[in-house]
């Protein structure tokens, strides 16, 4: 690899750095009790959408009405999400306001933040139905914070690391392993 492959290497890796930065303080906007997620989609270094997870419009927080449901039944991470979680989740939310036409070949950027464990959330991945929707969506790749699966910050400053999923790899002819039940 000559110096200037290396340099525009780095280059990316800070980059990405940056998104999944803008991605965790967007997951700030959650009202999540449980995890707390946000989510940047860019396409040609461009900033096309955020979400963060959030009750829907008009309805109660799990706040207002005295708890987490997932937290109050032990409900285990990544199961049951349509009946047992009143959240819109951060992917989804970036999905629902982005436009469509710009979504094309565009990187998503996740963060997570564990209200219980007060840390990242370990080994992040999107839902099942999460990743049907990116997959539709035209989303290329997802960009994970993680504690110690992916590429390390190169200036050192976060103290996470850069996860890479391609999504190609989720649909096709395994694609019942990656959009079916639970992560």
């Amino acid at each position: 690899m000559t110096h200037d492959m290396v340099q525009h290497a780095a280059a990316d890796t800070r980059r990405e750095f940056s998104y999944l930065a803008m991605a965790k303080a967007v997951s700030r906007n959650s009202n999540c009790l449980r995890k707390r997620f946000g989510a940047v989609i860019v396409r040609d270094d461009q900033v096309v959408s955020i979400g963060a997870n959030t009750t829907p419009k008009n309805c109660q927080t799990c706040a207002e009405r005295g708890g987490c449901h997932r937290i109050i039944h032990n409900i285990p991470r990544g199961t049951d999400y349509t009946t047992a979680c009143r959240s819109v989740h951060a992917e989804m939310n970036a999905l629902i306001n982005a436009d469509p036409e710009k979504l094309r070949d565009s990187i998503l950027y996740l963060y997570g933040w564990d209200c219980e464990s007060n840390d990242l959330v370990q080994h992040m991945d999107c839902c099942a139905l999460c990743k049907r929707m990116i997959i539709n969506g035209g989303i290329s790749r997802v960009v994970f914070a993680d504690n110690d699966r992916g590429v390390p910050d190169p200036d050192g400053e976060a103290s996470y690391r850069a996860e890479h999923a391609r999504v190609d790899d989720w649909s096709g002819e395994n694609c019942d392993q990656y959009i079916m039940g639970a992560y």
